[in-house]
């Protein structure tokens, strides 16, 4: 099945040097789709595809925020597709967890995607229209495992952020959707062999596997495309199973 996209698109990703940003980048610059990838921290850039530039900027910071905005508005004039991958890990008890670790995990995975949302909206709203995809998790759904309490709320808030969302910005044909996965291959896991990932991580889900990222590219790209033009304000896990428990 051909995923229909819009010609000279433009689409935006955060977290754009993480294993799953720089996969929706590809899959997103094979489609023809010119990509504006957000980092975080400068990189060489040097080696960027056509149709690709790189951006610096902290999403939790208003002025770079600011800026963000007015460097599409000014070099594309319009934003057609965005895909939220920016965030962090962590593992820790409730009891151990401090303040300050609270308040950087829910800046890092849920202040970033609500200033993410209200970016990417506020440029889709009053055009085409355009779709949006949020990276949250199955532990937005479930607390399934110890230690993960400030992250899971982190997760929870992304699904409610997606929901709510995709509600208020429907009357611009704006569709915002989400996808979870369980645990999901990452730089740790491409250093590992293949029954050492079994052993270590597909007891978690019934499948007895983990999800790639080209697990999570291809749906995404699914949502994204107007193959999808019907759906809005869901969240896809991607979990092996967990899921159905």
């Amino acid at each position: 099945m051909l995923l229909n996209f819009k010609r000279n698109a433009v689409a935006l990703v955060t977290g754009g040097t993480s294993l799953v940003g720089s996969g929706f980048c590809r899959a997103l610059l094979d489609n023809e789709i010119r990509v504006i990838r957000v980092v975080r921290e400068r990189v060489d850039d040097s080696e960027a595809r056509p149709l690709e530039s790189f951006l610096q900027a902290d999403l939790t910071n208003q002025d770079d925020i600011a800026n963000l905005s007015s460097y599409i508005a000014s070099n594309y004039g319009r934003l057609d597709y965005a895909v939220n991958c920016a965030g962090r890990p962590f593992r820790k008890t409730f009891i151990e967890t401090t303040i300050q670790e609270w308040d950087e995990v829910i800046s890092a995975n849920l202040t970033t995607m609500f200033n993410s949302l209200k970016l990417e909206m506020q440029l889709m709203s009053g055009g085409m229209g355009g779709a949006i995809i949020n990276l949250s998790s199955v532990s937005g759904a479930r607390a399934n495992s110890k230690g993960i309490s400030a992250y899971s709320a982190s997760k929870h808030g992304v699904n409610a952020l997606t929901k709510a969302a995709a509600l208020e910005c429907v009357s611009d044909k704006i569709r915002v959707n989400a996808v979870a996965p369980g645990v999901m291959e990452s730089r740790k896991t491409k250093k590992m062999k293949e029954q050492e990932i079994i052993d270590r991580y597909g007891s978690m889900h019934p499948d007895g596997s983990i999800a790639s990222v080209h697990d999570v590219v291809s749906l995404g790209m699914f949502l994204l495309s107007e193959r999808a033009a019907h759906i809005t304000g869901s969240i896809f896990p991607i979990d092996g199973g967990i899921s159905a428990k």
